[in-house]
């Protein structure tokens, strides 16, 4: 049954990434599955849940990958901007109407993500801060815990107003919002480290 269910979820997202959560019914991801709506509605007991548990199951993804990136031997400018190349990757993978659908359809689901989107994206750059003055990267002279936070808002609203205005250019935002930031905490050695990676 576990094994099953992972495999419901992998087709549901394949299906919400690509047409939105609305277009895609408990019908066509029985006929997809080659499954009865029986056995689908065994393992969850409706819509709502399904969407739940495959926006959770790739959340968990998104941060194990992000913590693999972390903990990557590299400085922390290149993590971060290892970590925006992967946004970027992701996001373009996103049809906008599955953030639209989220908001609209699944209120709680949304809630919750948005919730959980923040938290992580503080950690991680609270984390990759520290990492970053460590190895005199990033400046000293600004509060971490406060432009982290900034950070995370900043990157949820491009991301929401995306999926609301049914724009193309959230990948791009968030490529580009990384570097804005990047260029305002880092030191003259960590300016250098930016440029070399753009560059190359």
């Amino acid at each position: 049954m576990k094994d099953l269910t992972h495999k419901i979820q992998f087709a549901a997202t394949q299906l919400f990434f690509r047409f939105g959560i609305k277009q895609v019914s408990m019908d066509d991801l029985s006929r997809k599955l080659k499954i009865s709506k029986k056995t689908l509605y065994h393992c969850f007991g409706n819509k709502n849940e399904l969407v739940k548990q495959t926006v959770h199951q790739h959340f968990e993804y998104i941060q194990v990958r992000l913590n693999e990136i972390s903990l990557l031997p590299i400085s922390a400018v290149a993590r971060m901007m290892q970590a925006a190349a992967f946004a970027v990757e992701e996001l373009s993978k996103v049809n906008p109407s599955m953030i639209h659908d989220l908001h609209k359809y699944h209120p709680d689901v949304h809630a919750d993500l948005i919730l959980m989107r923040e938290q992580s994206i503080r950690k991680q750059m609270i984390e990759n801060i520290q990492d970053g003055r460590e190895h005199g990267y990033y400046r000293l002279d600004f509060n971490a815990e406060l432009i982290s936070q900034l950070f995370a808002h900043q990157i949820i609203y491009i991301t929401e107003n995306w999926a609301q205005n049914n724009s193309q250019y959230a990948a791009e935002g968030v490529y580009q919002f990384a570097i804005y930031h990047l260029r305002g905490i880092t030191t003259e050695s960590g300016f250098q480290e930016l440029n070399l990676l753009q560059k190359s």
